[in-house]
């Protein structure tokens, strides 16, 4: 799982792992395709993130605990198969 921090704002990356695996991403309440969040990953990799992916902050921590409980797709947030 990634996250992106830094705002009231975050964006979830979610990789099932593994040759041939899933990728997700969170979404929001907005389809609108605006780049929003640009970040660094990895503190070297510049990417921009839609706004249709942003979530609330609190949302992306309480999925970011989930994930750490049980290793699996968190459920408290919609996702988006990437």
């Amino acid at each position: 799982m990634t996250v992106v921090l830094g705002s009231t704002e975050t964006v979830l990356s979610f990789d099932e792992g593994g040759p041939g695996s899933r990728q997700y991403a969170s979404t929001g309440t907005s389809n609108d395709d605006e780049r929003i969040v640009t970040c660094f990953l990895n503190f070297r990799l510049h990417t921009e993130l839609s706004r249709k992916y942003a979530i609330p902050l609190l949302d992306g921590v309480n999925a970011v605990k989930q994930f750490l409980g049980s290793g699996e797709l968190p459920t408290n947030v919609r996702w988006e198969e990437v």
